[in-house]
């Protein structure tokens, strides 16, 4: 998806391709790399690439869950699982509307920011860009139940580019695996750069 990265009629950011949970981790702006990974609705994590002028050094910014369970107990308890074989199109729809917002009033969000190279900031940055900008769908997508689904995005000069995937494959597979190994790093405050950049220079989108 390529959107303007400015939403015109009150000057701020587009977040239209941002689910819920993505606005609240990584709100106010659009970054010029973000990645975020739902896992089967019970890992929700991930990180952006920012800095505030040419002269200030790069940050990696790491959000994560700490307590779905919980949240999602909280909006069962509110609103039971119906039999949603019983339900039309609609109604289950909207079921799941009303519960995804409850679950969300009741995450608790952590997360802590990193100094990381200007090396490492920019190889992430273009080959996120290539990835989405070389993306072509093929074939028909598998039906999947249970999964994760991951979304790559990057600010490219006045647009934002933004690419959602569930059960990434391919060249999307081998992005995915090296963020969500950064953000599990990120979170660890372990990250190993010259490992993350050995593997980009490696790849050939």
């Amino acid at each position: 998806m390529i959107e303007y990265n400015l939403n015109m009629r009150d000057s701020l950011f587009n977040f239209n391709s941002k689910d819920p949970v993505e606005r609240i981790f990584f709100n106010k702006y659009n970054a010029p790399v973000e990645f975020y990974c739902d896992y089967r609705s019970e890992v929700l994590s991930g990180f952006r690439i920012n800095r505030e002028s040419d002269k200030m050094p790069y940050l990696l910014e790491v959000k994560y869950v700490t307590n779905i369970v919980e949240a999602q107990g909280k909006a069962r308890n509110k609103y039971p699982t119906p039999m949603l074989s019983d339900m039309n199109e609609q109604q289950r729809s909207d079921w799941f509307k009303i519960y995804f917002e409850e679950r969300n009033k009741h995450l608790i969000i952590e997360g802590h920011t990193i100094t990381v190279s200007e090396q490492f900031a920019e190889n992430i940055y273009k080959k996120m860009v290539a990835l989405i900008g070389n993306f072509k769908a093929r074939g028909v997508p598998p039906i999947v139940v249970h999964g994760y689904t991951v979304t790559f995005r990057n600010v490219v000069e006045d647009e934002i580019w933004s690419l959602k995937i569930q059960i990434p494959n391919g060249n999307a597979l081998k992005m995915s695996d090296l963020c969500r190994q950064i953000t599990e790093d990120a979170i660890n405050k372990k990250l190993d750069e010259a490992s993350y950049i050995k593997l980009l220079d490696e790849f050939n989108f």
